[in-house]
């Protein structure tokens, strides 16, 4: 049997005793055995440990007259204790019950292994041992926070302590510091990230949700939750991301909780007419982010935080707080939360028209329009509420409406020429449409269609899918556009009427439309103000209108125009078709005039509750002799029993003095270009009259 290292160890020469302990450590790890347990270890154990450096021979003093024995240097790296001689690998003999006293460390050992220069440098040792384990972030899903900590006495009293964390942090550790971000819908990766991480920090930072566990949220509720969604758009060098609900999944019990109403544009030009003759200041604000200042008013409205904001296995929703943007119930709760700031700076809601606010001395008016306002009044007015409002919601100045200056307002452009205001279109609105039809380059013609266009077989040809949906985003962008062109609204209300099944024919009207307004596109709508009133409180409100009996040759109902005046000025017009079929002309013209009563008592109304005290004199225009003698007698005639009684409403009117109806010759009537295609003199004849001047 040969034996290795077993003890007792005998020296050849006891008095020069090898002590492992003075030896400097090749493998730290194996501190851990026991000296005088060295032995050889087979091929197993040798493969788990570190490989080191040879240990350094010993001084020959140390070796005394031992022979001297061949060196393994495998086994010498990988034995547990580089320390023990090298020897050829043999089997250990089994380990001692008592393990022998620690030899006890010579104190010239260390030196003098120093001083003959055999021993390990101290960088060499530091080298070999292993490196500190990097520390690493505790996870969050196990990271642990202490709120508070609650002592209690000898005496049985508690005492509560919080800890100083940070509750702001705390939340703000749910969300990811960076979003993850999959589809950029083509536009840059990066300016992507930094605007949703934008976005993201702007609706905390504003209160619009709170982080609640998906776990948290009653079991009622977990059904209901909404999704979302971004809306990304490249502005300048940035994108601009937005936070969006979708609002189709919210449930709504009552769909009249939701309606929120935007002014109509009738009453826009009253109030430039206003301020043309009242002198007034006019400037115009935007509300940035308008629906995220109110409160939503449902304290049980959650839904889904995108997932690039935590992770697609996130169990955090938002419980709404604001009304943000994608919601149905949004529009209604931003409408009342402005009405009650409006409210508190001493404005009043008028009923007649429930955008726009004025305060008791009727020096401010101010038009909402969502998250558009605009300003008239006395400048020192205007500007105290202004600055006013300033304080309550984010309201950023967008322009002043002096002399020679052009303000934006409703996506249309209010220039100020001194006696009048312009109203028009960006200059490349109705090139855009011209372009999409190529026809940018066509020949223009003078009138917005032609009776004479005549109707073949082939024109009852439906239009594709591609053509159709082609023909309806025309005839969308030109009803936008008959709000400041009132030459076209007849040609656009009869391209509407075709818009569920269009055909061959409808295609023909729609190019000769823009035909027209190749040549007319820098026609402008004017509110010039032409007549003085005979006293400051005293308007005239003054209605044409016209009917084109049996006009249409597939129903052969009839057509009704009017246009209306304030002090001069063109403030109204429409065209629309009659809702029944008219068994002559008289019955036609008097539902024309029924028409024109309905639309000039709304503007009335509003005058009057605008400008407490004045007085409204409402006169209606007719080139119908028939038509004006049913309209003011009492009762019906034999040839008009037929006639609804809600169309013999405008008798009520007349017999109560509330308007009164005049016969005007059918060559001055402005109306009739509101009825049906009319001649190039015609057309020409009365533009003026319904404020339509100027070319480029």
């Amino acid at each position: 049997m040969n034996v290795v290292n077993a003890y007792p160890w005998t020296s050849p020469t006891p008095t020069q005793t090898i002590q492992p302990a003075m030896l400097p450590l090749a493998n730290p790890k194996a501190a851990s055995h026991a000296i005088g347990t060295q032995t050889a270890v087979g091929q197993q154990a040798m493969s788990t440990q570190t490989p080191v450096q040879q240990p350094p021979q010993l001084p020959s003093q140390a070796m005394g007259s031992q022979p001297a024995v061949p060196t393994n240097q495998s086994t010498a790296a990988t034995s547990p204790m580089a320390t023990s001689p090298p020897t050829v690998p043999r089997q250990a003999l089994p380990m001692p019950v008592q393990p022998p006293p620690p030899a006890k460390a010579s104190p010239t050992k260390r030196t003098q292994d120093e001083a003959t220069g055999e021993a390990e440098s101290k960088q060499a040792r530091t080298q070999q041992e292993p490196k500190a384990k990097e520390r690493t972030q505790e996870p969050k899903a196990t990271r642990l926070r202490i709120d508070s900590v609650t002592i209690t006495t000898k005496k049985g009293e508690k005492i509560i302590t919080a800890s100083n964390e940070d509750n702001e942090e705390i939340e703000h550790e749910k969300m990811l510091l960076e979003p993850q971000v999959w589809d950029t819908d083509g536009l840059d990766k990066d300016q992507t990230k930094q605007g949703m991480k934008k976005e993201a920090e702007s609706m905390k930072k504003q209160g619009v949700f709170k982080e609640v566990d998906i776990n948290d949220v009653p079991q009622q509720h977990r059904n209901n939750i909404i999704d979302s969604r971004w809306v990304l758009r490249q502005k300048g060098n940035e994108v601009r991301a937005r936070i969006v609900a979708k609002g189709f999944t919210e449930r709504i019990n009552d769909l009249d909780d939701i309606y929120a109403s935007t002014p109509i544009f009738q009453i826009l030009r009253i109030l430039l007419t206003l301020a043309i003759f009242k002198h007034w200041f006019v400037r115009a604000g935007d509300i940035s982010t308008a629906f995220l200042h109110a409160p939503t008013g449902n304290d049980n409205l959650y839904m889904w935080p995108p997932a690039e904001l935590y992770g697609q296995h996130s169990t955090i929703v938002w419980q709404l707080l604001k009304a943000i943007y994608g919601l149905r119930t949004s529009p209604k709760s931003w409408q009342d939360f402005l009405a009650d700031v409006l409210k508190q700076l001493g404005l009043t809601r008028l009923v007649s028209e429930p955008n726009v606010y004025r305060n008791e001395q009727q020096t401010v008016f101010v038009m909402v329009y969502v998250d558009d306002l605009l300003f008239l009044g006395e400048q020192s007015e205007v500007n105290k509420i202004f600055e006013a409002i300033q304080q309550k919601v984010l309201l950023r100045p967008t322009g002043e409406l002096t002399y020679g200056k052009t303000i934006s307002f409703l996506g249309r452009n209010l220039t100020n020429r001194g006696d009048h205001i312009d109203i028009t279109l960006a200059p490349d609105y109705v090139e855009a449409i011209l372009k999409e039809h190529n026809l940018q380059n066509c020949n223009p013609v003078t009138t917005p269609g032609t009776a004479s266009l005549k109707q073949t077989i082939n024109d009852e040809v439906p239009l594709s899918k591609e053509e159709h949906a082609q023909y309806r985003r025309a005839v969308g962008k030109l009803q936008w556009l008959t709000y400041t062109r009132p030459d076209i609204s007849y040609a656009t209300k009869e391209l509407a009427r075709d818009l569920q099944s269009p055909t061959q024919h409808s295609l023909h009207k729609l190019k000769h439309l823009l035909r027209y307004l190749r040549g007319t596109q820098y026609y402008k709508q004017t509110v010039h103000p032409t007549i003085t009133p005979e006293g400051i409180s005293t308007f005239d409100l003054n209605v044409y209108a016209d009917a084109d009996w049996a006009g249409c040759p597939t129903t052969r109902k009839s057509t009704s125009g009017f246009t209306m005046t304030l002090l001069g000025a063109t403030i109204h017009f429409g065209s629309r078709t009659q809702a029944v079929v008219a068994l002559s002309s008289a019955e036609s013209e008097l539902y024309a005039i029924g028409t024109a009563a309905q639309e000039v008592l709304h503007a009335m109304n509003f005058i009057k509750e605008a400008m407490t005290g004045a007085r409204v004199n409402v006169k209606i225009h007719t080139d119908s002799t028939s038509g004006k003698s049913i309209a003011t007698r009492i009762g019906s005639s034999k040839k008009a029993k037929h006639i609804d009684l809600k169309y013999l409403f405008i008798q009520q009117l007349v017999h109560n003095g509330i308007l009164t109806i005049h016969k005007v010759g059918t060559h001055d009537n402005p109306a009739d270009i509101f009825t049906k295609y009319v001649t190039a003199d015609i057309l020409h004849k009365h533009l003026h009259n319904v404020g339509l001047h100027g070319q480029h």
